[in-house]
């Protein structure tokens, strides 16, 4: 059958089921390249019922043939497009993602990394409006997809500029920080070649265009889910249901799991919805994991690896590279703390031949970064809010902070304030896990950043606030004399 003669009407599509049925495992393939895009289509342009239906026995039958034989592939780009366009109904952006999720993990190596590119570009903006809920079916699916892909991604190379995601308070002049930070380290380089380069570059063909980048917003909504990924601190948590049903309604058994810290209310369900990604046959070629708490590890160490790339600038990265240096596997720790030493040493090469207005833009947002995750609200709104970190994780930001970033900390005055009053008024704080000698450090951190705020802050807020912060000093002063007596 001719591509340019694709059955539309019932009987068409009748000589094409029997096609498919009677097709060889040889010649399966070729057909089903050529009619899996159309089928798809015809589910949502097509008014007639009885050829509709004969459209879902052609689909059924593919499926069929594809769970039976795991060599076959779909197109995957063209499948994804489908379930992206905005004239397909729900219908037919379900039949397109079964058919991406079997497809998905039998692509090669080089398919894997196109179409991690292709889902990286408005993975924000997937349903969510026919759904009311902040991450609709579909777009969880196509997270599930990426996930999958993670580490096939290639980051752009660093001649490419990337700007971060732009939240609704940053201003132009902070977009311009950021891509002039972006840049700042290839700047030279890609000069001095194209002038000693001129003549070639005038005579030759101009480059093949590029293909499109993620969007700010793309960015932002990728942060979260590494944050979400990187705040998990073990696969079992994935699983709570996998816990067996005899020790739960004892009253004597052990009480129920804290909530994670820093999680925001529904990324578990999001992340742990997908069984074959943890599962043992998990087919990543590359990967050598052999339980869900290893799958864990290797997507923490490719959050890492994208993470300390031109995909970020410092202010959105470095933050999340410093919750990783504290992560209970040794593998990630290790993977994390040398690249928040680099990504450290690059922010004061990188920004010293800016304007101190911009570094002093591009530092504030990484002080705002810092303390909203210190105080639990969202990465980058409108994001949904999280809970407190755990106290290694915040001691780890604020210290990080006060000791690379004092300036950037002195301007966020009044989430200084907060944090410091957060900590030091016990009344402020949720109910947690953390042990006698973890609440002892993070006292002692908001008594230090009380300090910190006393001699840098300015006089204005200092005044207002001042006399709170002092009382709370004086309260833990109090309470660290009595427990020693």
């Amino acid at each position: 059958m001719a591509a340019s003669a694709l059955p539309s009407t019932r009987e068409d599509l009748d000589k094409l089921l029997f096609r498919l049925v009677m097709a060889e495992e040889s010649r399966i393939e070729p057909l089903i390249y050529l009619h899996l895009p159309h089928l798809i289509d015809l589910l949502s342009t097509t008014t007639d019922d009885a050829a509709r239906n004969k459209v879902v026995e052609c689909c059924s039958h593919l499926i069929k043939r594809l769970r039976a034989d795991s060599k076959l592939q779909v197109p995957c780009e063209i499948l994804l497009a489908k379930a992206r366009g905005p004239t397909a109904g729900a219908f037919t952006k379900n039949f397109a993602l079964v058919f991406l999720e079997i497809g998905c993990p039998r692509l090669p190596l080089q398919g894997k990394s196109a179409l991690g590119q292709a889902l990286l570009v408005g993975l924000a903006a997937e349903g969510t409006s026919d759904e009311g809920q902040p991450y609709g079916r579909q777009q969880v699916a196509l997270v599930h997809r990426l996930l999958e892909v993670l580490e096939f991604i290639k980051p752009p190379p660093t001649t490419t500029t990337v700007v971060p995601p732009v939240t609704p308070t940053t201003t132009s002049t902070t977009a311009a920080a950021a891509a002039a930070a972006a840049a700042a380290a290839t700047t030279g380089s890609s000069s001095s070649d194209s002038s000693a380069y001129n003549m070639d570059v005038e005579e030759t063909s101009p480059p093949p265009p590029s293909p499109p980048s993620p969007s700010p917003k793309d960015l932002a909504f990728l942060l979260e889910l590494f944050l979400d990924l990187l705040l998990i601190p073990n696969a079992s948590r994935l699983f709570p249901s996998s816990v067996p049903a005899s020790s739960s309604p004892s009253p004597s058994s052990s009480p129920p799991l804290l909530p994670i810290a820093g999680l925001p209310h529904d990324a578990l369900h999001r992340l742990s919805s997908h069984p074959s990604l943890w599962s043992s046959s998990s087919s990543s070629s590359s990967s050598s994991s052999s339980s869900p708490q290893a799958t864990l590890a290797n997507l923490k160490l490719h959050v890492l690896r994208l993470l300390h790339s031109p995909l970020f600038t410092y202010p959105f990265s470095l933050p999340l590279l410093l919750l990783a240096s504290t992560d209970s596997e040794t593998r990630v720790k290790e993977k994390a703390e040398p690249l928040v030493k680099l990504e450290t040493d690059a922010r004061a090469i990188n920004t010293a031949s800016l304007p101190p207005s911009l570094r002093r833009s591009l530092d504030k947002q990484l002080a705002d970064r810092l303390l909203r995750l210190f105080l639990g609200g969202p990465f980058l709104p409108p994001a949904l809010p999280r809970s407190l970190l755990s106290d290694p994780m915040r001691i780890r930001l604020l210290e990080w902070g006060m000791r690379e970033s004092p300036e950037a900390l002195v301007e966020e005055t009044g989430l200084c304030l907060k944090a410091a009053l957060t900590v030091l008024t016990p009344s402020s704080l949720p109910p947690s896990n953390a042990s006698r000698e973890e609440g002892i450090a993070i006292r002692a951190l908001g008594a230090r950043l009380a300090a910190f705020v006393a001699v840098r802050c300015p006089p204005t807020p200092f005044a207002l606030a001042g006399p709170l912060l002092l009382a709370a000093v004086k309260r833990v002063l109090v309470a660290c004399y009595q427990s020693l007596l």
